[in-house]
């Protein structure tokens, strides 16, 4: 057989049914090569046959976001030294986290995909608030800085990024919700 079999484990469901999950899925084995579930195929709970499937679909696009950020960081060096450091090591905590399947290792970057919802909802609401103030204008060479087109624009963009940043967040939760807990790897 091909070596894609090799790294998938039989696992069977009360129905009779057989599912293969990678070896390295949390369900099937700890880090010390424990297996959680042997090596023969065995019945074992669909509820948790279905957490792990779900687990290896969603981990590609997780690993991806996480690199995205982590190269981000790189970028915030620029800006601020330890503000770099410190999302960088945020991000590579997140991406560790899809590596070893660990919760512990996802919270963190879990509470910085929160503070990123907070930010870009911030931003939104202020610029709504600033164009929505008529006493608020800015003069720039005697003309407005922004015009009523760009504000359109710029609010657009704005609500598109913090849409976005939502739906990147919900993800990332639904991910560490499937990440297996202490009662799980009992």
């Amino acid at each position: 057989m091909t070596d894609n079999t090799e790294r998938k484990q039989r696992v069977r469901n009360p129905d009779g049914g057989v599912v293969y999950l990678e070896m390295y899925n949390p369900y099937v084995a700890e880090d010390d090569n424990t297996p959680l579930i042997d090596r023969a195929p065995v019945v074992f709970p669909v509820d948790i046959i279905e957490k792990a499937q779900k687990l290896e679909k969603m981990m590609c696009l997780v690993k991806f976001v996480c690199l995205c950020d982590i190269f981000m960081s790189i970028y915030y060096f620029y800006y601020n030294f330890f503000l770099g450091l410190i999302l960088a090591m945020t991000s590579t905590s997140g991406y560790m986290a899809t590596i070893y399947y660990r919760r512990s290792l996802m919270c963190a970057y879990l509470f910085y995909q929160y503070l990123q919802v907070g930010a870009r909802m911030g931003n939104f609401i202020l610029f709504v608030i600033t164009v929505s103030d008529t006493s608020t204008t800015v003069v720039v060479n005697n003309t407005n800085a922004v015009t009523t087109g760009e504000k359109t624009e710029v609010g657009l963009l704005l609500g598109f990024l913090m849409l976005s940043q939502m739906a990147i967040c919900c993800y990332i939760q639904k991910f560490y919700n499937l990440l297996p807990n202490e009662q799980d790897r009992t």
